[in-house]
């Protein structure tokens, strides 16, 4: 494995690129802002020049593999998270790029670690080029708006492209294509990733799942059952998902800074106490309520603190929750606590998304907002 061969010299430099992509872009000095977009040209130009380069001259690598699609998204990440940061597009559709793009490198550079190569359908290829379309769209009216002697002779132009309608509908178009393909792009090598990622070690019908007798302990329990309310004979999930946007009333709750960590914090320990608790109880046990809790906050994450979004959210994850569109319906199938809590945080997504979509429809917008 050679890491510094002359590919993966342009992918680290494609790397070292990003942090003064960055700074020159952010920067007040508009000469700056216009380096930002050169220098985002020669990392674009990199990201094709290194893979030529090492299968032309035969220098593909195992950690070429990795890099590459890293570095790639590591620059284009940054530029979108730098648009957000500046208010030129909305927060939520950012993260769901970024962690969608996380997600698929590291299956992509973990099956080429471990020999198994994951395609990439004609659609996701289409994806990577609609982001950079709107990556250098965004750069360079940005550049150009904050140029006086550029604005002053286009500014009818500028002003019209420049629309903040104009703009969220160019990104929201990226994010669903950037979400579906990501979708798209597991269900069609998922093959694959459950050879490389060894699924058979926790993927169980509920028929061929044997109960243990060992008792979890009373921390596992309580926070599986979501402070004991999983053992509330009827309705548990749905007084669950109420003391969930109870929670979520406390004032500064759904800032970021508080939320982001309590979900980082409940989706992995959720995962491992649902588990402990489905060997005790069978698959899904009516007692584990952490997974309504987390899809909750997940179906209100990013959205305005109004009582009629709220009740809209929970009506809306409790149906999905109940109906299980595709693919919860498949992902409720696997057994353990990644099963348990996952098919809760799609509902959660799913939610989510709609609610924006009711947010920016005539007439109703007005009413939730």
């Amino acid at each position: 494995m050679r890491l510094f061969s002359p590919p993966n010299q342009l992918t680290l430099l494609r790397i070292i690129l990003t942090p003064i992509f960055l700074w020159f872009f952010l920067s007040s000095d508009v000469n700056l802002q216009k380096w930002s977009i050169a220098i985002f040209t020669i990392a674009a130009i990199t990201d094709w020049y290194d893979g030529w380069v090492a299968r032309r001259w035969g220098y593909v690598t195992v950690w070429g593999a990795f890099l590459d699609p890293l570095a790639d998204k590591v620059i284009t990440s940054a530029a979108l998270i730098a648009f957000a940061y500046l208010g030129l597009i909305k927060s939520w559709m950012v993260w769901i790029i970024v962690i969608r793009d996380i997600i698929i490198t590291l299956l992509r550079s973990y099956g080429e670690y471990k020999g198994k190569s994951i395609s990439t359908p004609m659609l996701s290829k289409t994806k990577t080029f609609l982001q950079f379309v709107l990556i250098y769209y965004l750069l360079i009216l940005y550049v150009v708006k904050n140029t006086p002697e550029l604005y002053g002779d286009y500014s009818g132009i500028i002003e019209f492209l420049y629309n903040g309608t104009l703009i969220y509908w160019m990104t929201f178009v990226v994010t669903f294509l950037t979400l579906w393909t990501g979708l798209d792009h597991i269900y069609r090598n998922r093959k694959t990733i459950y050879e490389i990622v060894d699924v058979s070690k926790f993927v169980k019908r509920r028929r061929n799942l044997k109960c243990s007798d060992e008792e979890p302990s009373l921390l596992v329990k309580m926070f599986a059952s979501g402070f004991f309310i999983g053992y509330v004979p009827v309705a548990s999930g749905t007084i669950a998902s109420v003391l969930a946007i109870l929670l979520y009333y406390v004032p500064g709750f759904e800032k970021l800074i508080v939320l982001g960590p309590v979900l980082l914090l409940s989706i992995p320990v959720g995962i491992k106490a649902s588990a402990v608790m489905e060997k005790r109880y069978g698959h899904d046990p009516a007692e584990v309520t952490i997974d309504e809790i987390t899809g909750m906050w997940i179906s209100l994450l990013f959205l305005p603190k109004k009582l009629m979004v709220i009740i809209i959210a929970f009506c809306l994850f409790r149906l999905i929750d109940v109906l299980k569109p595709y693919p919860i319906r498949k992902i409720d199938s696997l057994s353990g606590g990644l099963g348990i809590m996952l098919d809760d945080i799609v509902a959660g997504l799913y939610t989510n998304i709609m609610i924006r979509l009711l947010l920016i429809a005539p007439y109703l917008k007005d009413i939730l907002q």
